[in-house]
């Protein structure tokens, strides 16, 4: 989705039921909310921008909050709001950057529909302007290695930890269950495509034997990265977080779609693959093994593909955000044929 894009137009935020909900939740005598903002660039899910003024009760003064949740109809891959709550309290008791998770609703009456809320940090998500100033600057291997600690920290968590129980039983992230997924997702859609068809067919054929179970967030790129004054501030965006091989997260972040800009340095477009591989495995990772890795990229073009076809046929329906979703369809015959060379070789 494109970077720094409004989501327009918003779903009604009722401050007055909010106010109410957050006064329960934190004993509080009195709640002032200011109007709440959407934040940019978000097609899959929404995030609110709230300033919340709290009268006595455990979160007393003012606070920077974000409210994120769905849009009306969630994309197939995205975890229900109490699933990604659990990994984001997971993944912040394990030392992962991210922002402090503080409540989860489940009662629709509040704003028509789950939500969490958790603390809003400083930082900026949009991956060009990231890309580009990481290049002018010179500060891209730094926060590529940064980045290879908190996925190292990620991937540290394991089927046995009860806390994400909620994510079900490992053995239905393996690539052939990815795989079968997939070929669902694209059954749904029509007409069907005959190189996402052959792309997937590769992916059955040439599946790695899966030696390590780990938590993978599924959508780790620049992108979904709050970056402040050149430093990590936060990983976002783990609605598609479950069990998985590492190497998938690996693959996704070196993937050639997901480079914003900076296809020569193929660690997110900010660093060398075979250093972003040197600190991953430098602060606890895995072993990296190349073609592993470059099996879940051939994953990472084929999952995004049927992803952009998921948001057109979402536009063709009259669902909001009408531009981003647009725009992801624009990407799908380029990604078609990243496809059609990569199973070709």
């Amino acid at each position: 989705m494109p970077d720094g894009a409004v989501i327009s137009p918003p779903v009604e935020i009722h401050v007055g039921a909010l106010a109410g909900w957050f006064a329960s939740r934190t004993g509080a005598d009195g709640v002032h909310i200011d109007p709440p903002v959407l934040l940019p660039g978000g097609a899959v899910q929404q995030n609110w921008a709230l300033n919340v003024d709290f009268a006595g009760g455990q979160s007393a003064g003012r606070q920077r909050l974000v409210l994120r949740t769905n849009f009306q109809t969630p994309l197939p891959a995205s975890r229900p709001k109490a699933e990604e709550f659990a990994v984001l309290r997971a993944v912040a008791a394990a030392g992962v950057a991210v922002p402090e998770p503080l409540w989860l609703c489940e009662d629709v009456r509040v704003i028509g529909q789950p939500f969490f809320v958790m603390r809003r940090l400083p930082g900026d998500t949009s991956a060009r302007k990231l890309v580009a100033a990481a290049a002018r600057e010179g500060f891209g291997s730094a926060l590529a290695d940064r980045l290879a600690r908190e996925l190292a920290l990620v991937h540290a968590l394991t089927p046995d930890d009860t806390r994400l129980a909620c994510l079900g039983p490992a053995a239905a992230s393996s690539a052939w269950a990815q795989v079968a997924q997939c070929r669902d997702w694209l059954t749904a859609l029509a007409p069907d495509s005959r190189i996402l068809s052959a792309g997937l067919d590769w992916l059955e054929r040439h599946a790695p034997r899966q030696r390590q179970t780990n938590l993978v967030h599924r959508d780790f790129r620049s992108g979904n990265f709050l970056v402040e004054n050149r430093r990590l501030t936060a990983v976002l965006d783990w609605e598609f977080a479950g069990w998985g091989d590492p190497h998938e997260d690996i693959g996704w972040f070196c993937a050639a779609c997901w480079r914003a800009g900076g296809g020569e340095l193929e660690a997110g477009g900010l660093a060398t693959r075979s250093a972003f591989y040197r600190a991953y495995e430098a602060v606890g990772g895995c072993k990296v093994d190349a073609d592993t890795v470059a099996y879940w990229e051939v994953m990472a073009h084929l999952r995004w593909a049927i992803i952009a076809r998921q948001q057109s046929a979402r536009a063709e329906r009259g669902e909001m955000p009408q531009h981003e979703l647009l725009e992801a369809a624009t990407r799908v015959p380029g990604l078609e044929r990243d496809i059609a060379a990569m199973i070709a070789g």
